[in-house]
């Protein structure tokens, strides 16, 4: 029997151990289980009584002794619907929340903002903020290298992208013109001779510009939040977007 299903749910190793040495008789007695699954017998009833609450097992009084008895195995799917609406309690109770907590914090008057990010988790941090910005995005000198990095977070990204509408706009070596990735819905690529030396990706949306800096060991992104760099490397691409071709 495959137990990590039952982990996942959120039952604990101990109460798997007990939910299924209990399906698998009548009734027992919190000492007979202890014995069965190898738990001190002072920590048993905690476990019971967790799985009670949990509506998994209930008991009988026979000769003034409890006896527990494992629920139907059809009342996991119970359990699992009441961990959903609970859950989705919880998000409406934090969705209420986040207003309030954004307003503790009062906003500073920066001119720049620069944070650095590193390996896999950094670069789907910053390819789910391009997303959550909606805005065009510039890329000066892609690579394709998140292709290469993350493929089936790749590809799920693209159709997010595609179903925000999200464009792109590349400016890219002419060795990567067979490349599929510049071939993508809602993109516009040129290309510049591979003598142009652009030693470095940069991503530019909204305010902010992703700086990807790959090396041997990880891949380092620097994301710089400012609308006036920003708008000033859009122009900078846009005069190199008049002479690279298609």
């Amino acid at each position: 029997m495959d137990e990590k299903v039952l982990k996942e749910i959120g039952l604990t190793d101990a109460e798997i151990k007990v939910f299924i040495e209990l399906s698998k008789a009548d009734s027992a007695m919190a000492s007979e289980i202890a014995e069965k699954v190898g738990i001190y017998r002072t920590n048993i009833y905690d476990i019971l009584e967790s799985l009670i609450k949990k509506g998994l097992v209930s008991y009988i009084i026979k000769a003034n002794r409890k006896h527990f008895i494992a629920s139907k195995p059809q009342k996991l799917l119970d359990y699992l619907k009441e961990r959903e609406e609970k859950i989705k309690e919880q998000e409406t109770q934090i969705q209420e929340l986040i207003p309030l907590i954004l307003k503790l914090k009062q906003p500073k008057q920066e001119e720049l903002k620069a944070e650095i990010y590193g390996g896999k988790e950094g670069l789907k941090t910053l390819l789910d903020d391009m997303l959550n910005e909606r805005k065009t995005i510039y890329y000066l000198g892609y690579s394709g290298i998140t292709k290469q990095i993350l493929p089936y977070f790749y590809i799920h990204w693209h159709k997010r992208r595609a179903k925000l509408k999200i464009k792109r706009k590349i400016i890219s070596k002419e060795q990567m013109r067979d490349n599929e990735a510049v071939k993508l819905p809602l993109t516009e690529v040129k290309f510049l001779p591979d003598s142009y030396n652009i030693p470095i990706s940069t991503m530019i949306y909204g305010d902010k510009m992703w700086v990807l800096i790959p090396s041997d060991n990880d891949h380092i992104s620097l994301l710089i939040e400012s609308k006036k760099l920003s708008q000033s490397f859009i122009n900078y691409f846009e005069q190199l977007w008049k002479i690279a071709k298609k």
